[in-house]
């Protein structure tokens, strides 16, 4: 938890979807099933900013964004770490 956000900060999970699944779909997994423990009671309301393919040490990354009626909602974003179906290291909140 982070001490100054009192938000999730670090999460080892195995998801419920192949690894084979593109990183923004995983990601979105990861938000359905853990979407509450960062303020996200409908993962509809957030949209995919940018996924990138595999990094040099075997890792996928994605940027989630929080909405709200179609418009970007500040400092609502999440990065999702990902490596083959499991999330990895740290899912950090955009505070900037």
């Amino acid at each position: 938890m982070d001490v100054l956000s009192h938000i999730p900060r670090a999460a080892a999970q195995t998801l419920d979807v192949p690894a084979s699944t593109p990183a923004r779909e995983r990601a979105l997994a990861f938000l359905v099933a853990h979407g509450k423990a960062f303020g996200i009671s409908d993962p509809s309301s957030v949209r995919v900013v940018r996924a990138t393919p595999k990094d040099p040490v075997g890792m996928e990354h994605a940027r989630l964004q929080q909405m709200y009626k179609g418009i970007p909602v500040t400092a609502a974003e999440l990065t999702v770490h990902l490596r083959g179906a499991n999330v990895q290291q740290r899912i950090a909140t955009t505070t900037q």
